[in-house]
C-alpha cells in the first residue's frame, strides 16, 4: 500500500542520511569531540538500522536475495502458522468454559427482552419475518416444491394405520366427559334429518310395506300411507326420546357397540384391513388428489394475498406475539433463565461437534493460500509498523552508541 512504501522510503532515507554522514564526518577527519560524538551516533545508528531492516525483512523473505538460514520465516512456517493460529482458536476462543462465559455475560435474553422495548425493532423484525414468509411460501407454490409437499402428504396418509385414528377417535366420543352431549348433538341431527324429509320417509316406509297399493277414499294416498305415518310417528317419539333421556336403553347399546367397534378397530386383522384398504383406495383417487392440489393452490394463495395486504392478519399476529414474547422476556426470570440456558447447550454442543472442523479449517485456509500472496498481504497489513521498528531502532542505536562514546570517552 502507499503508506507502507512511504514508511519503507523514510527508514531507508534515515538509514541513508546516517551513513552519509558517518561517511563525511570520517572523510572530513576533524577529531573535535562534538564530531567525534556525532560519528558515534551515526555508526551505531547506522548498526541499528541495518540489524532491524535485516530482522523484518527477513520475516517476509531473504534478505538481498540471499538465502541464508533462518531467514523467510513467514513463507517456511506457513502451514505451521496456519497450525498454530487453529490451535490457538480452539484453545482460547472455541472452548466450552469461554463459550458459557461469554453467553453468562452477554445474557441473549436479557439483550432480546431490552431490543423489544423498541417499537422500531419490532416492527422491523416483523418486516423481516413477514418477508421471510412470503419468499417460502412463494417457493411453495413453484411446481416442484408443491409436488414434493403433496408427494410427502400422500406417503404419510399412507404409512398411517387408519384403523388406530377412527379408533381412537371412537374412544374419545365414548369416553370422554361429553359422551352424552356428543350422543344427544347425534339424536338431534337425526331428529332434524326426520322433520326436513318427513313426507320423503313416510313415502319410503309405504313403499316398502309389502302389502297391494289399494287407494283409499278418505284421505290421500294408500292404504300403506296410514300405517307408514304410524311408523313415522313412533320413529318421532323414539328419537324425542332418545335426544332427550341421557338414560335412554339406546344410548346405553350405543355405548356398547361403539366400544366394541373400538376393539375391533385396534386388534381386528380384518377390520384393519378393510379400513385402511378403503383410505388407500381415497388416497390415491384423483379426485382427493384433485383435491389436494386445489386446497394447496388456495391456502398458498390466500397466505400470499393476506401476507401483502395492509392489514395483514398474519403481520399483525406475527407483532403481537413478538410484543407478548418481549413482555416476557423482561418479566418472567424462568423463562429467560430456560433461554440462556438453551443458547448455552446449543453453543456447547455446537463446539463438541465442530471446533476441531473450526480449527482444521482456518490451518487448512491458510495452507491453501498462495505464499507470495500470503506474505504481501501480511506485510501489507502490519508491515507500516515494522517500519516504526526500523526507525525506532535507528534512533535507539545512535543513542546507545552515543552513550557508550560518552561513558568510554569520561570514564576511560
Amino acid at each position: 500500500s502507499s503508506s507502507l512504501k512511504r514508511m519503507k522510503v523514510i527508514a531507508t532515507l534515515l538509514l541513508a542520511f546516517f551513513a552519509g554522514l558517518f561517511i563525511i564526518l570520517k572523510i572530513w577527519g576533524i577529531q573535535e569531540f562534538w564530531v567525534l560524538a556525532i560519528i558515534a551516533f551515526s555508526e551505531a545508528a547506522v548498526v541499528g538500522a541495518m540489524a532491524d531492516w535485516f530482522a523484518i525483512t527477513a520475516l517476509f523473505r531473504h534478505p538481498l536475495g540471499i538465502p541464508i538460514p533462518h531467514t523467510a520465516i513467514l513463507p517456511k512456517k506457513k502451514d505451521q502458522l496456519g497450525e498454530n493460529l487453529g490451535s490457538y482458536v480452539q484453545d482460547n476462543f472455541l472452548n466450552k468454559d469461554a463459550i458459557i462465559n461469554a453467553v453468562r455475560n452477554y445474557n441473549p435474553a436479557a439483550s432480546l427482552g431490552e431490543k423489544m422495548l423498541d417499537e422500531s425493532f419490532i416492527l422491523q423484525t416483523t418486516t423481516q419475518m413477514k418477508k421471510l414468509l412470503t419468499a417460502v411460501v412463494g417457493n411453495l407454490k413453484k411446481e416442484e416444491y408443491k409436488l414434493f409437499v403433496i408427494n410427502y402428504l400422500n406417503k404419510g396418509l399412507k404409512e398411517l394405520d387408519f384403523s388406530v385414528v377412527l379408533a381412537s377417535i371412537v374412544d374419545y366420543i365414548n369416553s370422554g366427559e361429553k359422551k352424552q352431549e356428543y350422543f344427544s348433538a347425534f339424536y338431534k341431527g337425526l331428529y332434524d334429518y326426520f322433520k326436513e324429509n318427513y313426507e320423503e320417509i313416510i313415502i319410503k316406509i309405504s313403499d316398502e310395506i309389502p302389502i297391494p297399493a289399494i287407494q283409499i277414499p278418505w284421505g290421500k294416498g294408500d292404504i300403506r300411507r296410514p300405517i307408514a305415518k304410524y311408523v313415522a310417528d313412533k320413529l318421532e317419539k323414539f328419537l324425542v326420546k332418545a335426544m332427550n333421556d341421557e338414560n335412554h336403553e339406546s344410548r346405553e347399546m350405543m355405548d356398547k357397540y361403539l366400544s366394541g367397534l373400538a376393539d375391533k378397530m385396534k386388534n381386528s386383522p380384518d377390520m384393519k384391513e378393510k379400513i385402511n384398504s378403503v383410505k388407500e383406495n381415497f388416497v390415491n383417487s384423483e379426485k382427493f388428489q384433485g383435491y389436494v392440489d386445489s386446497m394447496w393452490e388456495r391456502l398458498t394463495d390466500s397466505i400470499l394475498e393476506d401476507l401483502n395486504a395492509e392489514d395483514s392478519i398474519i403481520s399483525t399476529k406475527l407483532k403481537e406475539s413478538l410484543e407478548s414474547f418481549g413482555e416476557k422476556l423482561r418479566t418472567d426470570g424462568q423463562l429467560e433463565s430456560k433461554i440462556n440456558s438453551f443458547v448455552e447447550d446449543a453453543a456447547t454442543g455446537f463446539l463438541d461437534n465442530n471446533s476441531n472442523q473450526i480449527k482444521n479449517l482456518i490451518s487448512d485456509k491458510v495452507k491453501n493460500w498462495d505464499t507470495k500472496e500470503f506474505t504481501d498481504n501480511l506485510e501489507v497489513r502490519i508491515g507500516k509498523d515494522l517500519q516504526y521498528i526500523r526507525i525506532n531502532g535507528t534512533v535507539i542505536g545512535g543513542l546507545i552508541g552515543l552513550i557508550i562514546f560518552l561513558f568510554s570517552h569520561f570514564v576511560f
